[in-house]
């Protein structure tokens, strides 16, 4: 005991998460929801910041865009986990602020 109070300083460094966001690519309502818990229970370092409707609303497969590419393992994780394709983002879609966008089709129903 060093006599007095002690300060604990946290050395660990701010764990950056993985900013996923979910697209729903059918008309099948709340899709994403009911992704995004199992999503978040299995892969502890992905933050879903985005969920919504995709504009176009006919995708048959669920498909993964790796917008920062940074990620990687993750993407292919992501892929095998939906049974997704990795692909560059459908035209007409809106990119949002996020690493990677999964869109899912109407194989993920």
């Amino acid at each position: 005991n060093l006599g007095g109070s002690q300060q604990v300083i946290n050395t660990t460094p701010a764990v950056l998460k993985i900013k996923l966001a979910l697209y729903n690519g059918t008309d099948t309502s709340c899709l994403t929801g009911k992704f995004e818990e199992s999503l978040k229970n299995k892969f502890s370092e992905i933050d879903i910041v985005k969920k919504e409707q995709a504009v176009k609303k006919d995708y048959e497969k669920t498909l993964i865009v790796d917008i920062s590419k940074k990620y990687p393992d993750m993407v292919k994780q992501l892929a095998s986990e939906l049974s997704a394709e990795v692909t560059s983002m459908p035209e007409g879609e809106t990119q949002p602020n996020s690493d990677i966008i999964i869109i899912f089709g109407k194989d993920s129903q």
